[in-house]
């Protein structure tokens, strides 16, 4: 209903009759252009009986590189849990506690976490994991994750020097770090003035670096490194992954390079 008084409606049509007041046109629409219209997609439909398009391959990486984007970029995790009965748990935290927090705060945070890692990435840490012994086990499972994140490559002796270095350190009174001592007995003299002392024998236990028994050493890792390369390399090759999984490998025996 209309809140004017009938004076007011009177006045306006008035207006209205004598051609001071114009009634506006209602607005129209604009219509759009052809070429403003939005572009329609289509999609290819496959007809009944034929086999659909084959698998786009978005890129193509090394085994190497593969274990790198999986570990470094989407930040996979390993999970020795075989039945992940433990995946989502978070050490040292229960639910008392979560409430508590809550109860100190007042209300619940909404948010945080993290986002989840690509499906890919998670294969490949499984696959990962689960590194049989004959390829290294663990420890070479291990080694393989932290080698991803810091995109490199195991050491091979390429920086190996002869060098005689302490077994450990200590921290002496005042506060400075020096070789480790053990004591291995006592020994007693005269002085000269016919005065019996005794001392502590003490050694410091050290350990030769950069020998042939070293570097032999490192190279055995590296080439059960490039082992378990070459078995990842096979168990995923059998996965359908959105990428192209090559036969590149690193160097095998970079120490031969140049000789």
């Amino acid at each position: 209903m209309s809140s004017m008084t009938p004076e007011e409606i009177r006045l306006r049509d008035e207006a209205i009759a004598s051609g001071r007041v114009v009634r506006p046109a209602p607005r129209r629409q604009k219509e759009r252009k052809p070429s403003q219209l939005p572009d329609r997609v289509y999609q290819p439909v496959v007809p009944a009986g034929k086999a659909p398009a084959p698998r786009v391959v978005i890129r193509s990486m090394s085994i190497q590189r593969v274990l790198e984007w999986a570990f470094a970029d989407e930040k996979a995790h390993l999970s020795f849990d075989e039945t992940d009965a433990h995946e989502f748990d978070r050490g040292g935290v229960d639910g008392i506690w979560v409430m508590m927090q809550r109860a100190k705060l007042g209300c619940m945070v909404d948010g945080g976490g993290s986002s989840p890692i690509a499906s890919d990435a998670q294969i490949i840490a499984a696959e990962v994991a689960h590194l049989p012994e004959g390829c290294g086990g663990r420890q070479m499972v291990v080694q393989i994750a932290e080698l991803a994140k810091a995109r490199c490559e195991p050491d091979w002796g390429q920086t190996a020097k002869v060098a005689c270095v302490p077994q450990g350190y200590d921290l002496d009174y005042d506060g400075k770090w020096t070789a480790h001592e053990e004591k291995v007995g006592e020994w007693s003299y005269w002085d000269r003035n016919r005065n019996r002392k005794t001392v502590d024998l003490v050694y410091c236990p050290v350990s030769y670096t950069g020998t042939a028994y070293h570097i032999r050493r490192q190279r055995q890792n590296y080439l059960a490194w490039y082992g378990a390369l070459l078995h990842l390399q096979s168990v995923l090759s059998y996965w359908h992954l959105d990428f192209e999984l090559t036969n590149s490998m690193p160097v095998m025996t970079p120490w031969r390079i140049g000789c």
